[in-house]
């Protein structure tokens, strides 16, 4: 008489895959919240570059003097929290009167810079997205 049922060995397999099923579906789920943050990012970069033109406008084709996203923050909303990044990281601004610069640190190596708005760096593979003045 035959027992119904399975076998130990029938059950690892199936085990192991649901494991690795498992782990895939991890994977791809921090990958999904990494080009979320990241997408917001430039969008918010992409905010602060049209606070800064909007200022320029607003006060005789001068931008602000000085360091830090807040120069401009009358200009900006959707900051509630700050001028930070999803995972809490400052943005990093500079306004000289004639130009400006505003930049995020980025998860991956995917940006427009590889260096700070304190560097000249212009590496399409850098990891910093920074925007520059318009005019």
């Amino acid at each position: 008489m035959h027992k119904r049922g399975f076998t130990l060995i029938e059950i690892l397999i199936v085990v192991a895959i649901i494991g690795i099923l498992a782990t895939m579906g991890a994977l791809a789920y921090q990958t999904s919240l990494r080009r979320s943050r990241e997408s917001r990012r430039f969008s918010e970069i992409r905010a602060l570059q049209g606070a800064a033109e909007q200022y320029y406008i607003d006060n005789g084709n001068t931008y602000p003097n000085g360091s830090g996203c807040n120069l401009v923050g009358a200009y900006t909303s959707g900051f509630e929290n700050g001028f930070v990044d999803p995972q809490g990281k400052a943005y990093d601004c500079v306004f000289t009167g004639t130009s400006y610069c505003a930049c995020a640190a980025l998860e991956g190596t995917d940006g427009n810079s590889d260096e700070d708005c304190s560097g000249a760096g212009n590496n399409i593979n850098g990891g910093y997205q920074c925007a520059h003045n318009l005019f």
